[in-house]
C-alpha cells in the first residue's frame, strides 16, 4: 500500500486527533495537524504534502477562503473539504475553487476517508500528467512545424501521420496529399537506396545519405535519419517511426570540390622544397606533413603523423617553449590570410638541435570562428643561424674589446687595478668562465705574483681557499714550458688524456678542483710580463674559437696596458730624478679660451713664459702663440672634445718671450652647457716638456750616431785591409818607374811615360795613406785642447801651398775660446784636410779673387770652426752623400773621395759634428764641438 503524507486544518483539535489516529492505524499515512491558518501556511511552505484535509468551518476563516489563498499562493495540492453540514452549495463552491472532493462528517465517515484520499491523489496525478503531456505536445508540434529539417511520421500500419512544412518544400508534395497514404509507396521509394525500417531495438535511429528525385525532378542528396517513436510512459510502447531529412546536396558538392582541391594541394605540397604540415588544434595532432620532414628534422613522416599530443611542445628546446606558446596564442587571434613567422629549435631524429623557420596561417575555423587547423611551412635554418650566431658573437666580442680598450685611454696609475678587474669581469661574463685572474712576473724574479682577479658568486660560495698569492716557477715546469713555447691557447679539461701533470702543477695556483682552465702568457718583445688565466666549474666547455680569440685579444690589450704602465712608471721616475737634479720647480701654464680660441684667462706663469702682460694676452687667439707646424694638431685636439669625451691631450711648440722655441704638453678639458652639447669654454693646462723633447732627440741622435759609427768602423776595417793589400804593389810600381826614368836618358817618350807612372803611383799611395789614417784609431789619449792652437799649426804646415795659390786668407780666431776634449793631432789633420779641399775647389774654377776664410767662435756653449771658400760649388745631389765613404769624389774635383768621410770620422772621434753648405758664391764647412771651460 502506498503511503501519503497529509496535513489536517481543523480548529477542533479532538476531531483532528481522531482523523490522524484512524489514518495512521488503517492506512499508515503520515498526518500533521494544524488548528490555525498561520501554522498551516508555515507547514505547507516547509513540508511537501500529498493531500490536504480541510475543515470548512474554521475559527477565524473558512475552507473556501483557504482554497482561494492556495491558488493565489500557487500551492497545487489535492484538497478534500470536510464539513459537518451537508450543504450542496458549499460542495459546489468547494469543487469550483479547486477541491478534489467533499465529505460530510457523520457517524461513519472515517471508513470512506482512505478511499477518497487515494482517489483524490490519483486524480491529481493524472491531471498533472495530462497537463504536462498537453504542454509537451504543443511544444513539439510548434517545434516540428518551425524546424528547417523535413519531418515525416508514419504509424505501425505504415500510414503517413505527419508531414511538416519543411517536407512540403523539400519533396514538393503538400501535407494533405500525403497524410494517410502508404509510406512505403509514397515515400520510401523516393530514395536510392530506399529507406530501411529500423528494428525495435534500434533506439538511436539510422542516419545515411541517399540520392533523391523530388516531385519537380530535381536530383538531391538527402541526409536521412529514421528513428522509432515511443509512448512517453514507463512502458515506452512503440507508436510508429519518424524520418528527419535534410538537403545536403550543396554540402556533397562542396565536399567533392574540397576533395579535388585537396588532391591538387597534395600534389603541390609533395613537390614543395619546404616541410609543409597541417595541424589540428582541436584534436591536438598532426593531420598532414609532406616528405620534406625527413630533410628538415631527420625523421620519417610516420613518426609524427597522427600522433596525439602536441609533438612540437615535446621536442622543442626548453628555452624556446615560451616563445612557441606565445606564438600559438598570437596565431589564434590572427585574421584569415595573415601569416605569422617564428624561429625555434627542435630536437631532430639524431638527438641534436636544429633551428627551424616556420610560417603559419589559419587554415580552418569552427562555426564559432575559433581556429581549428593551421597550415605551416618549415625550413631548416641551422646553417644560417650558426652564421648569425658567429656574427653576433663576433660583434659582441668587438664591442667588449672596444669597451675594455676605452677603459685604458688616458688612465692613471691609481685606477689601473680597478679597471683591469672590471675588464676581467667583462671577459668572464662573456665566455662563461667562473674565475678570471692575472699574475704578473716582475723583472728578474722567478715567481708569479697575483695582481688582480674576478670570480663568480658560485665560486665564492663553493671554494674556501682562493688563488695563491705567489707561484714559484720551479713548481710549474710543465705549465711554464708550455707558456714559454707560445703554444696555441686552449681549454685544458679535467679528464683530458695526457694532462695529469698539468693538473697537478695547476694546484700550485689554485688548490680547489675545477672543471677546466686556460692560461695565456702576456708576451712582449720576447719577455713574459705575466699570465692571464680563466677557470670554469663545468667539466666540459664548448671551446668556441671566437671565445679563445677573445681571450687572446684581451690578453694583448692587457699586455699593452701593463707594458705602458711600466713605461709610464719608468718615465715618471726618470722625470722625478731629472727634476731633482736640475731643481725644476716651475709651475704649469693655465689658460681658458672660448669656442673661437680667444683667450679669456691666463695665469702668471703663462704670462711669464710669453713675456707679456695679462691684458696683452687676453683676447688673443691661442693658435697665434703656437708654432705654425703644430697648429693643425692643436685644432684636432680641441675638435675631439665632446660631452662624452671632454678631455684631450696633445703637444705643441710655442715661442716664448725671448722668441725661443719651447715644447708644451697641453691637457684640455671642455666645459659644455649642462645637459647639452654646446661648448662654453675650454680650460687647458700646459707643462713645459722642452727638456724632455731635447733628451728624446739627443737619445735618438746618439742611437743614429752609434749605428753610423759601427758602420764606419766596418768600412774602416775594410779600407785598412784593402790599403795593406795594394801598398806593396804600389811601392814596386813607384820603384820600377824611378828605375825606368833613370835609364831612359834622353828618350823623351819613354821619360814622359815613366814620369806619369811615378806621379800616378805617388798619388795612389797618398790615397792608401789616407785610408790607413781613416781606419786607424787614435793612439794618443784625449786631453783638453786649444782649438785655435791646432788651427795655427795646420796653417803653418800648409803655408807653402797657400802662398802658391795667390789667394786671400782671412783668419778670425776668437780669444778666449773654450777648450775641447779631444786629440790635438787629429784636429790638426782635420783642418789640413778641409783646407786642402778648399784649395781643390778654388783650383777647379780659378776665381778672379780667390778667398779662404777660417773662423772660430763660441756659440751657446759650443766651439764652432768654419772654413769657407769661393771655389767650385758642390751640387745638391752630391750634398746628400758627400760624407759617405767613396773612392771617387762626389764633389767633382774636391779631393779623391775619401777626404770627406775622413773629416767626418775625425770630427766624430773628437765628439764633434760636421756639416757643409754650398752656395753659388761660397762653400762652408762647419764643425761644432762641445765647449769645456778651462777653469
Amino acid at each position: 500500500m502506498q503511503t501519503y503524507r497529509l496535513i489536517v486544518l481543523d480548529d477542533d483539535l479532538a476531531q483532528g486527533e481522531m482523523i490522524k489516529a484512524y489514518l495512521e492505524l488503517v492506512s499508515q499515512y503520515q498526518v500533521d495537524i494544524t488548528t490555525h491558518t498561520e501554522a498551516f501556511w508555515e507547514q505547507i511552505n516547509r513540508t511537501p504534502y500529498d493531500l490536504v484535509l480541510l475543515d470548512y468551518k474554521l475559527e477565524e476563516t473558512n475552507g473556501l477562503e483557504v482554497l482561494s489563498q492556495m491558488k493565489q499562493r500557487g500551492v497545487r495540492l489535492p484538497v478534500i473539504m470536510i464539513t459537518g453540514e451537508g450543504d450542496e452549495r458549499v460542495a459546489v463552491r468547494a469543487i469550483q475553487e479547486g477541491a478534489s472532493d467533499y465529505l460530510v462528517k457523520g457517524s461513519d465517515y472515517l471508513p470512506s476517508l482512505p478511499g477518497l484520499i487515494q482517489r483524490a491523489v490519483r486524480m491529481f496525478e493524472l491531471q498533472t500528467l495530462a497537463e504536462r503531456s498537453m504542454e509537451e505536445a504543443r511544444y513539439q508540434a510548434l517545434m516540428l512545424d518551425n524546424i528547417r529539417d523535413a519531418v515525416v511520421v508514419w504509424d505501425l500500419e505504415g500510414k503517413i501521420t505527419y508531414w511538416n512544412f519543411a517536407a512540403e518544400k523539400l519533396f514538393g508534395w503538400k501535407a494533405v496529399e500525403r497524410l494517410g497514404e502508404s509510406a512505403e509507396e509514397c515515400y520510401f521509394n523516393l530514395f536510392d537506396p530506399p529507406i530501411r525500417m529500423p528494428g525495435p531495438e534500434d533506439t538511436a535511429g539510422l542516419e545515411v545519405e541517399r540520392a533523391c528525385v523530388n516531385r519537380h525532378g530535381r536530383h538531391l542528396w538527402i541526409s536521412s535519419r529514421v528513428m522509432p517513436l515511443r509512448q512517453y510512459s514507463p512502458e515506452a510502447r512503440l507508436l510508429g517511426f519518424m524520418d528527419v531529412s535534410r538537403d545536403v546536396t550543396r554540402r556533397r558538392q562542396e565536399r567533392e570540390m574540397l576533395r579535388q582541391s585537396q588532391h591538387f594541394i597534395t600534389r603541390i605540397l609533395e613537390t614543395s622544397p619546404s616541410m609543409l604540415y597541417l595541424y589540428d588544434l582541436s584534436e591536438d595532432r598532426l593531420v598532414y606533413v609532406n616528405h620534406r620532414i625527413k630533410d628538415v628534422l631527420g625523421v620519417p613522416a610516420g613518426s609524427w603523423l597522427g600522433k596525439e599530443g602536441d609533438l612540437l611542445f615535446r621536442t622543442i628546446h626548453p628555452e624556446d617553449a615560451p616563445l612557441l606558446q606565445q606564438f600559438r596564442q598570437t596565431l589564434k587571434q590572427a585574421r584569415d590570410g595573415e601569416v605569422l613567422e617564428a624561429e625555434f629549435r627542435i630536437r631532430d631524429g639524431g638527438g641534436g638541435w636544429r633551428w627551424v623557420y616556420t610560417r603559419e596561417t589559419i587554415f580552418q575555423r569552427s562555426a564559432e570562428g575559433e581556429p581549428v587547423q593551421i597550415l605551416g611551412a618549415a625550413q631548416d635554418i641551422s646553417a644560417r643561424r650558426r652564421i648569425e650566431e658567429d656574427l653576433k658573437r663576433r660583434i659582441k666580442n668587438e664591442r667588449l674589446l672596444a669597451e675594455i680598450s676605452s677603459r685604458f685611454i688616458h688612465l692613471d696609475q691609481i685606477h689601473l687595478e680597478s679597471e683591469i678587474s672590471a675588464s676581467l669581469r667583462l671577459l668572464g661574463d662573456t665566455i662563461g668562465a667562473s674565475r678570471v685572474y692575472l699574475y704578473l712576473l716582475p723583472p728578474g724574479e722567478e715567481a708569479l705574483h697575483l695582481y688582480v682577479f674576478w670570480e663568480s658568486a658560485e665560486v665564492f660560495r663553493r671554494f674556501s681557499h682562493g688563488l695563491n698569492k705567489q707561484v714559484v716557477l720551479e713548481d710549474i715546469p710543465e705549465l711554464w714550458g708550455m707558456l714559454q713555447s707560445g703554444r696555441s691557447v686552449r681549454w685544458i679539461e679535467q679528464d683530458e688524456q695526457g694532462a695529469v701533470a698539468l693538473w697537478q702543477e695547476y694546484q700550485s695556483l689554485q688548490p680547489e678542483r675545477v672543471g677546466a682552465f686556460l692560461l695565456l702568457p702576456l708576451l712582449h718583445n720576447q719577455r713574459i710580463y705575466g699570465v692571464l688565466g680563466c677557470e670554469s666549474l663545468s667539466d666540459r666547455l664548448s671551446g668556441h674559437e671566437g671565445d679563445l680569440s677573445l681571450v687572446q685579444e684581451v690578453g694583448r690589450i692587457l699586455t699593452n696596458v701593463i707594458v705602458q704602465a711600466d713605461f709610464n712608471r719608468a718615465l715618471r721616475e726618470s722625470e722625478a730624478r731629472y727634476r731633482a737634479i736640475v731643481e725644476d720647480h716651475q709651475t704649469e701654464l693655465i689658460c681658458r679660451f672660448d669656442p673661437h680660441g680667444n683667450l679669456t684667462f691666463v695665469n702668471e706663469t703663462f704670462c711669464r713664459y710669453f713675456g707679456r702682460e695679462r691684458e696683452a694676452l687676453l683676447g688673443v687667439s691661442i693658435l697665434e702663440l703656437v708654432h705654425s707646424s703644430d697648429r693643425m694638431d692643436v685644432e684636432e685636439g680641441i675638435a675631439k672634445l665632446t660631452p662624452s669625451a671632454p678631455v684631450s691631450t696633445y703637444e705643441a711648440r710655442l715661442f716664448g718671450g725671448d722668441e725661443q722655441e719651447i715644447w708644451i704638453e697641453w691637457t684640455s678639458r671642455a666645459i659644455f652647457e649642462q645637459g647639452g652639447d654646446c661648448l662654453i669654454e675650454v680650460q687647458s693646462i700646459g707643462r713645459d716638456i722642452t727638456e724632455r723633447k731635447r733628451l728624446e732627440a739627443q737619445v735618438e741622435a746618439t742611437r743614429v750616431q752609434l749605428a753610423e759609427a759601427n758602420r764606419l768602423a766596418s768600412i774602416g776595417l775594410l779600407a785598412a785591409s784593402v790599403a795593406h793589400l795594394i801598398n806593396n804593389p804600389l811601392t814596386a810600381i813607384i820603384a820600377e818607374a824611378q828605375l825606368l826614368l833613370h835609364q831612359s836618358g834622353h828618350q823623351a817618350r819613354i821619360r814622359e811615360s815613366a814620369e806619369a807612372i811615378e806621379k800616378a803611383g805617388w798619388r795612389a799611395q797618398q790615397v792608401v795613406q789616407k785610408l790607413l789614417g781613416f781606419s786607424s784609431r787614435a793612439s794618443e789619449p784625449h786631453t783638453l785642447v786649444d782649438v785655435n792652437q791646432t788651427v795655427r799649426q795646420a796653417l803653418e804646415l800648409l803655408s807653402d801651398p797657400l802662398n802658391e795659390a795667390s789667394l786671400h786668407l782671412e783668419l778670425s780666431l776668437q780669444e778666449p775660446l773654450p777648450g775641447v776634449w779631444g786629440n790635438a793631432g787629429q784636429l790638426v789633420d782635420l783642418w789640413l784636410n778641409l783646407l786642402w779641399l778648399a784649395l781643390d775647389g778654388i783650383a777647379l774654377t780659378r776665381p778672379a779673387h780667390p778667398r779662404i776664410v777660417l773662423r772660430t767662435r763660441s756659440l751657446g756653449g759650443q766651439v764652432m770652426v768654419e772654413i769657407m771658400d769661393n771655389g767650385k760649388v758642390i751640387p745638391p745631389e752630391a750634398m746628400r752623400v758627400i760624407f759617405e765613404p767613396q773612392v771617387v769624389s762626389p764633389s767633382e774635383g774636391r779631393g779623391t773621395g775619401i777626404e770627406f768621410t775622413l773629416c767626418r770620422e775625425l770630427a766624430r772621434q773628437n765628439q764633434g759634428v760636421i756639416e757643409v753648405e754650398s752656395q753659388p758664391d761660397q762653400t762652408c764647412f762647419r764643425v761644432l764641438f762641445p765647449g769645456i771651460n778651462h777653469n
